[in-house]
C-alpha cells in the first residue's frame, strides 16, 4: 500500500523511501509502541470519545463500512472540539459535503506517529502524503509535536492514537478540509 502513496520530502526521496520502508498494509509489520487492538478501524473510531462527530459523520457519509475491509488507512481525526465549528455553520452539511470533508482525512497505508517521525527526522522536517481526496497533506516538526497542513488548514497531532487491525485513528486539534462550497 505504501507504494500508492505520493511522498515527496524536501530532502532526499530516497532517504524518504527508506524511512517509510517500515511502513506497511498491517500493524504486524509496523514498528508501534502501543497496543494493536483487534478491533476494525470503523469501531475505533466509533468507539472513541474524542471523535464522536467524525463518527458520525463517517456514518452519515457512508464511508465507515469501507473501514470494515482488509485494507489499511490511517485517519487524522479532527477532535470533537475542531467538529463543532463546522457544525456551528448556518446551513447543515450533507452527507456529500462530509463525505468530501472526511476523505480530506484519510490517508492510504497503515502510519504511526513513529513512522510519520520518521519519515521527518530522515527527510529534513517535511513529508507530504497524498490525502484520499487527492490533496496533499503536509507534515512538518511543530516544537516537540507534529502538525499537518492542507490548503484549507492545520492542526498539531495530539499525541493520540489508536491501532487497529487495518488501520491507525491519529486524533487532530483542527479541520484540514473546508466544507465544499465554503
Amino acid at each position: 500500500m505504501i507504494a500508492r502513496l505520493r511522498i515527496a520530502g524536501v530532502a532526499s526521496l530516497g532517504a524518504l523511501a527508506l524511512a517509510l520502508g517500515a511502513c506497511s498494509d498491517s500493524p504486524d509489520a509496523a514498528d508501534t509502541e502501543g497496543s494493536v487492538s483487534n478491533e476494525t478501524l470503523a469501531k475505533l473510531i466509533s468507539h472513541s470519545g474524542e471523535v464522536g462527530m467524525l463518527a458520525s459523520a463517517l456514518e452519515e457519509s457512508g464511508i465507515a463500512s469501507a473501514f470494515d475491509a482488509a485494507a489499511s488507512y490511517t485517519v487524522l481525526a479532527p477532535s470533537d472540539e475542531a467538529f463543532e465549528a463546522l457544525a456551528s455553520g448556518e446551513v447543515p452539511l450533507d452527507a456529500a459535503q462530509k463525505a468530501a470533508i472526511v476523505r480530506g482525512h484519510i490517508v492510504p497505508g497503515y502510519l504511526t506517529l513513529a513512522d510519520i517521525g520518521a519519515a521527518l527526522d530522515s527527510s529534513g522536517g517535511e513529508v507530504s502524503i497524498a490525502a484520499m481526496d487527492g490533496n496533499d497533506l503536509t507534515f512538518t516538526r511543530l516544537d516537540d509535536g507534529i502538525e499537518v497542513s492542507s490548503t484549507d488548514g492545520q492542526a498539531a497531532m495530539l499525541g493520540s492514537e489508536s491501532l487497529g487491525e487495518n488501520g491507525v485513528v491519529i486524533t487532530i486539534d483542527g479541520v484540514l478540509k473546508a466544507p465544499p462550497g465554503a
